[in-house]
Parts: C-alpha cells; structure tokens; sequence
C-alpha cells in the first residue's frame, strides 16, 4: 500500500495529523458537538480572519519602516498596542449572543475556533507546499509541534479574556 505513495506526501501527512489532529480529539472528547457549537466554532475562525486582516493592515500602516541595526522604542510600542486586536476580537466573540451554554462550552468552542483558524491560516500553506519535497527535515514537523503549542495560548487567552 505505502510503496504506491510519495514519501513526501506520507511526510505531509504526518505533519497535518500532528498540527491539525488535536483540534479534532478536543472537539470530540469534549461536549462541544453536545451543545451545537459548530456556529460559533464557524464564527470565531471569522473573526480571527477579521482580526488579522486588521493587524495587517495596522501594522503596515503605522510601523515607519525602521533601519534594524539600532532599537527604536515607539515602533515596539505600537506593536504591543497593536496586537490588542486578538484580545478585543476574543472578547466580542465570547460576548456574543450566538455563545450559549456554560461558560466552559463558551472557552472551548471559542477558544477552538480561534486555534483552528490559525493553525489554518498560519501553517496549512507552508505544510502543504514545502512538506511535500523528497528530503525530509525536521522544521515542518517542529511547525506542527508550535501550532500545538500556539493552541493551548489560545485557549489560556480565551479563558483569561473570559474572566
């Protein structure tokens, strides 16, 4: 059966299981499907998209472009003050009148919405394009590791938002 596939497919498949998986055992071990949660898991990967289109576009258009070799603090600033966006876009999500149910339901749909859509957005194009090579390396399996990672902060930051 595996002599007929590319070894780089079997690799990319290996790294997709490893960053998307997870997502997945949390919708199905948890009581997300219980309390029909699809709606707000849809609409939180929305508003993650929203979200960073905005930081996008603030970013790009009020950091000046900066000569690395020395550090500017006001650049840094606005970054910080930037990346608020996440936060205010966590808490109009949670919020909302479509997020019912306890507040453990809220986190987790929200919170699984929001990780889906950036492991999604943030790693699904590199996986697929890169992983795919004869030559294996580590770097795409590490990516699927840090999007794992990525997900147990969006879910911490969901719940601190929350409270």
């Amino acid at each position: 059966f595996f002599s007929n596939f590319n070894m780089g497919f079997l690799h990319l498949f290996n790294c997709a299981l490893l960053a998307y998986g997870p997502l997945y055992v949390v919708y199905k071990a948890t009581s997300l499907a219980e309390f029909g949660s699809i709606k707000v898991f849809i609409r939180a990967a929305l508003t993650f998209a929203f979200a960073a289109v905005a930081k996008m576009i603030l970013l790009a258009t009020l950091i000046p472009f900066a000569d690395d070799s020395e550090f500017n603090l006001l650049p840094e600033i606005l970054k910080a003050c930037i990346s608020v966006v996440d936060i205010i876009g966590l808490d109009i999500t949670l919020r909302s009148k479509l997020v019912s149910g306890p507040s453990s339901v809220k986190i987790l749909s929200v919170g699984l919405g929001w990780a889906a859509a950036n492991a999604v957005l943030s790693n699904l194009l590199t996986l697929a394009l890169n992983a795919t090579s004869s030559e294996f390396t580590w770097d795409y399996i590490l990516l699927a590791v840090s999007a794992n990672i990525i997900t147990l902060n969006i879910f911490s930051l969901a719940a601190l938002v929350w409270l």
